[in-house]
């Protein structure tokens, strides 16, 4: 009887392990590529304001790709809800990651610090706001016109979304916003002026 009892508190013991394991938020690498997914973290080092440097701690970016061949160079930046206090990752994350791939667009996934784990506003609008401005600057690694970025939201990710552009005040400002604003502008330009280039060109060839 006791060793039974052994053998069964041995394998809770290894069950809840390998639950645990298995983590609710999004850890950076490359793992899963050839899905055509992979998560990048929104900062190198720790994030402002960062508690720890667990999963919780580290905001991230999911990044889905279109299918080869049929990107219509359009990004769309998700913001799952969930009250603060949780991600619907899969229903408002994934899901709708695939929604607007299947439709040519590259969708990036935030995963971003929550209140319930210490993490009060405005610290998932700077991870919100940092998402936007990350997807600006790597806007020619993926073939992205910066003109065509958007934003989609749900629940608390919805209150993001509309809120985006708040200040979030002097701490909070690394110069990074600054760069990637004035590159994204750049960017801009040179798809404005690309765009007329081939309007002249489509003129030009009308009979």
């Amino acid at each position: 009887m006791k060793r039974l009892m052994a053998m069964f508190a041995w394998c809770v013991l290894v069950c809840t392990s390998a639950t645990a394991e298995k983590s609710p938020c999004a850890t950076a690498g490359d793992n899963n590529a050839f899905l055509g997914v992979h998560t990048i973290r929104l900062w190198t080092g720790d994030a402002p304001q960062a508690q720890g440097k667990a999963c919780i701690d580290i905001p991230t970016l999911t990044i889905f790709d279109p299918q080869e061949g049929h990107g219509n160079g359009s990004a769309v930046v998700v913001l799952p809800g969930g009250a603060y206090v949780g991600l619907a990752a899969n229903l408002e994350g994934r899901q709708v990651a695939d929604w607007f791939t299947a439709r040519g667009f590259h969708a990036f996934v935030l995963s971003y610090r929550l209140s319930s784990n210490g993490y009060l506003l405005p610290v998932p609008l700077l991870d919100a706001r940092r998402a936007l401005q990350t997807v600006r600057a790597r806007a020619r690694d993926y073939a992205i016109n910066p003109n065509r970025i958007v934003i989609i939201g749900f629940s608390a990710g919805g209150h993001l979304a509309a809120n985006r552009d708040e200040p979030c005040g002097p701490a909070w400002d690394d110069g990074f916003h600054r760069e990637t604003e004035q590159d994204g502008q750049d960017q801009r330009r040179e798809q404005r002026q690309a765009d007329r280039q081939d309007a002249r060109r489509d003129v030009g060839k009308a009979p």
